[in-house]
């Protein structure tokens, strides 16, 4: 029997995602359910799983096409894919403030285009590697590279930024980072990002079939085996979690060998109706004993035989009923499956909703925080501006005091008195103030009072 490869084609996307939550997560980082590529941020997060982690462990790692910066080789390729396109754009616009001054920015601000795009390759489980070396773990480098040259060849409008192959996990899987373009726009730029005119259904299942082909021809030519891919299942479009995985391999591997039981008990059956024959042709030839017509003569060989076809029977009898116990296993599993489905298929539904629900929840209190934050400078501002009034109108009470006091000499000291008096009474003036400035008016007077007084008594001296 030919020993069969499962093969992997998963591109990052944000189907699943509103235009709120696209537009939030291009201003800042979330935790929204998401694997597209949409900006700076999240091309440094891929840059930082796909290269740097791996920097103490380099073995565990190997770079196909670009270096140990995925930003700047993303930077790179959007030059060469968009410059002359950005430059000629430019040369035709009369407004500056319609120009482009940066691409790469550009579209790294702009909620409807992603940044670039993940692919991630993968041939052979867990199971079929875990025996493998590291050497032999290695030899898929060469199968690899030929991806992403076949990768390229398919797709003439998607060129390959970084492609890094992983050696650390459960299997050896390729890491692809690239970007998709588009040619002879009607508006903006000749040239630009275009992701959905690359990649869209149609498109995906030709480049997955002739991937999953040119993958497996190449594994067997650097392997020297004769290996056959599994056949690809219809309609798996959703992403499965490893634990379910396990789940699922584990029943899998029980499945096979109840399969195994069920060839042998075939088998088994098969040699018992043979030897049914031979004990029926032993029974009708049993000869009766010379003195007693009612016992029959068996040879030691007879019996033997005889007893080996009961313990047969007995044994085949123990793996059928262990196979009616599995079959009746399965049976349960089967009703548990579907409960469990419908179970999922209903939490999805309201994890959608939850999903809804938070991602507006988040916009809200984005908005929130901003106009906090807003009113905060106010509130610093008009505290300032407060400040600044008080020691006016301070600077105002003592002038008025030292006006009404005639500090600086009596010329329009009555007028200024009025002044006081009116400010006071249309309430432009406390009572603490008004006081404050008569206060000192009254001390002087007596003292004048006083110093006149003595001038008095000594004159009549």
């Amino acid at each position: 029997m030919i020993e069969e490869l499962s093969y992997s084609f998963h591109i990052g996307n944000d189907k699943n995602k509103t235009s709120k939550a696209k537009q939030i997560a291009k201003e800042r980082p979330t935790n929204f359910n998401n694997n597209a590529i949409q900006n700076g941020i999240q091309l440094s997060k891929v840059n930082h799983h796909n290269l740097r982690i791996y920097e103490n462990n380099p073995e565990l790692i190997y770079t196909i096409k670009g270096s140990n910066n995925l930003v700047n080789d993303t930077k790179k390729l959007y030059l060469e894919l968009f410059e002359e396109s950005r430059i000629n754009y430019n040369n035709k616009q009369t407004r500056d403030d319609r120009k482009i001054n940066d691409y790469f920015s550009k579209i790294a601000n702009d909620n409807k285009h992603d940044l670039a795009v993940e692919i991630i390759i993968e041939l052979g489980d867990m199971y079929y590697w875990s025996d493998k070396t590291i050497e032999e773990k290695y030899k898929m480098v060469s199968v690899f590279e030929k991806q992403v040259i076949d990768l390229e060849k398919l797709i003439p409008s998607f060129k390959v930024a970084n492609a890094t192959i992983h050696f650390d996990e459960s299997s050896p899987h390729l890491h692809i980072v690239g970007v998709p373009f588009k040619e002879n726009c009607k508006t903006g730029m000749n040239r630009q990002v275009g992701k959905s005119e690359v990649f869209n259904v149609e498109s995906l299942k030709n480049i997955q079939k002739e991937l999953r082909e040119s993958c497996i021809k190449e594994f067997n030519k650097v392997y020297n085996l004769d290996m056959e891919l599994k056949e690809k299942e219809q309609g798996r479009n959703q992403d499965y979690r490893v634990n379910q995985m396990k789940d699922y391999d584990i029943f899998q591997r029980n499945y096979n060998k109840q399969q195994k039981k069920i060839q042998k008990v075939n088998s088994k059956t098969d040699a018992i109706n043979e030897e049914s024959k031979d004990i029926k042709e032993i029974i009708n030839n049993l000869k009766q004993q010379p003195l007693n017509k009612n016992n029959l003569l068996l040879s030691n060989e007879n019996k033997n035989k005889i007893i080996k076809y009961i313990e047969d029977i007995e044994s085949n009898n123990k793996t059928i009923k262990s196979l009616t116990n599995y079959s009746v296993s399965l049976i349960d599993i089967k009703n548990d499956l579907n409960d469990n489905l419908n179970k999922i298929y209903k939490l999805s539904n309201e994890n959608k909703d939850i999903k809804e629900e938070l991602n507006n929840k988040d916009e809200l209190l984005d908005v929130a925080e901003k106009k906090i934050n807003k009113l905060e400078l106010d509130i610093f501002s008009l505290e300032d501006k407060l400040r600044q009034w008080r020691l006016r109108f301070k600077k105002l009470v003592d002038y008025l005091r030292n006006k009404v006091c005639g500090l600086f000499g009596n010329k329009n000291k009555d007028i200024y008195k009025e002044i006081v008096e009116d400010l006071h009474n249309n309430d432009f003036l406390t009572n603490d103030d008004y006081n404050k400035i008569y206060m000192k008016n009254i001390i002087k007077e007596v003292s004048i009072d006083k110093e006149q007084k003595k001038k008095d008594d000594d004159f009549e001296l």
